[in-house]
């Protein structure tokens, strides 16, 4: 898979401390942001108090825009909406957290998102088939050698809350860029469709049988979303 690159000057970043993405501004990759010298509020303070946090939000907008000018506009739209919920969360912690452990979850929270960023990937030739991330978690699809379909996924609430997911099943093409897996996790009431979309993968949750709860995720748990191409392939080992 390609791996996106970003470029090498500082300049380009922006710290991503406003919260909100600015639909009007000159680039795309931009974000309205907050200068340091008028932070207010608990993550913007502790962030701009902090060399290495600010360090950190730096490489997060660097990462950010090169994805948002590398990829097409309906992933690029995306990962808009993947990063606005990412900020959110980011600025939950500061309504819980004060002081020195603020500043450890604010450390630990820009550390996985710039870690995300950094493992994206935009390999035109990728579908389905692939590891895929987004800020709730990851679903990696493989096709063995047998020809089996497969799945493994794991989520959890990025804001600290109390579901989280763990899922696994098998399943078959239903076109080109789409597959269809049933009997997840030996709940057979549920299936997950697939499609790829660009440098997104779209999962979608189907209730069958009248079903009205997702077996393998906890109260308001769900894989449903848009995942984004990862760097690493899985190695099917049959």
């Amino acid at each position: 898979m390609t791996a996106l690159r970003f470029p090498s000057s500082a300049s380009t970043a922006v710290l991503l401390l406003g919260g909100a993405l600015a639909a009007s501004v000159a680039t795309p990759a931009a974000a309205e942001s907050a200068d340091c010298r008028r932070a207010s509020g608990p993550v913007e303070t502790a962030i701009c108090s902090t060399p290495a946090l600010t360090a950190l939000d730096a490489k997060i907008a660097e990462h950010y825009g090169a994805a948002i000018r590398a990829y097409d506009a309906e992933s690029a739209a995306a990962l808009r909406r993947d990063q606005r919920a990412f900020l959110a969360a980011r600025d939950a912690a500061g309504a819980r957290l004060t002081g020195a452990d603020l500043v450890e979850e604010l450390t630990d929270q820009l550390t996985r998102r710039e870690a995300f960023l950094t493992d994206l990937g935009n390999d035109p030739l990728v579908s389905v088939v692939g590891r895929w991330r987004n800020l709730n978690g990851e679903i990696v699809v493989n096709q063995w050698a047998t020809g089996v379909l497969t799945f493994t996924a794991t989520a959890a609430d990025p804001r600290g809350g109390g579901w989280s997911c763990e899922a696994d099943g098998s399943g078959d093409w239903i076109g080109e860029d789409e597959a269809r897996f049933d009997d997840i996790s030996g709940a057979a009431a549920w299936s997950l469709n697939v499609k790829a979309q660009g440098a997104t993968l779209v999962v979608k949750e189907t209730i069958e049988n009248g079903a009205d709860s997702v077996p393998y995720c906890g109260a308001g748990g769900t894989l449903s979303g848009t995942y984004f191409q990862a760097v690493r392939l899985p190695d099917p080992s049959r």
